[in-house]
């Protein structure tokens, strides 16, 4: 290896410190989103089983009050085709569009 090799060689051995600098940042900075995400993942679960716990309680209180008129339940991320077939079959009538608007909302939460 000549002097000129040698020197150009180590010219871009240089280079690439910034390169492995800038990787090691970018590692730290994925775990640490990563870590937040996480973090953010548990809480907005929390939240769900907290809104999930009052829509149970509610129709708690709607099943007692109207004990002999309504019959109501709560699925988290139930499947909505028997709440649909339960309305065509049994309840009939014009329901196509409210059947089509209910299956486009993405929840069902209280006002």
């Amino acid at each position: 290896m000549d002097d000129e090799q040698f020197i150009r060689l180590r010219r871009e051995i240089e280079g690439l410190r910034p390169l492995q600098e800038r990787k090691s940042i970018l590692q730290r900075l994925e775990k640490e989103y990563t870590e937040r995400r996480r973090i953010l993942l548990d809480e907005w679960e929390g939240i769900k089983a907290q809104e999930f716990q009052i829509l149970v309680k509610a129709t708690k209180t709607i099943g007692r009050k109207l004990r002999d008129d309504v019959q109501v339940e709560v699925t988290a991320a139930g499947d909505r085709e028997p709440l649909f077939k339960l309305l065509r079959e049994e309840v009939g009538g014009r329901l196509s569009e409210a059947i089509n608007s209910l299956g486009e909302k993405k929840n069902f939460t209280l006002p």
